[in-house]
């Protein structure tokens, strides 16, 4: 059952998509989307369901990227990684109270 609720999310996912991207691998954000879809029809949230949100910010994702106002395509480069830098508290030296 598991199985099925994915290939029919997958089948989802390619209808919304198929025109704009051609389908040769699953992105990350791909198969977050594929699980929250296969989650609502495995699970059949209610109205106020946590499964049926993620299933609708699923098919809004999608929408969007077919729309083009999302991009599948991965960056070419990581992003840039966060660098700590010691910096003095404007606190310091105040006393402790």
């Amino acid at each position: 059952r598991v199985e099925a609720a994915l290939a029919d999310a997958a089948a989802e996912i390619d209808s919304r998509i198929r025109g704009r991207y051609p389908l040769v691998g699953a992105t990350p954000a791909l198969i977050l989307r594929a699980c929250d879809i296969a989650a609502q029809d495995l699970i059949g949230g209610g109205e106020d369901s946590p499964e049926l949100r993620r299933w609708e910010t699923a098919i809004a994702w999608l929408r969007d990227v077919s729309r083009g106002l999302v991009d599948l395509d991965p960056p070419s480069a990581p992003p840039p990684s966060a660098k700590l830098v010691d910096v003095e508290s404007p606190f310091a030296g105040a006393g402790a109270y």
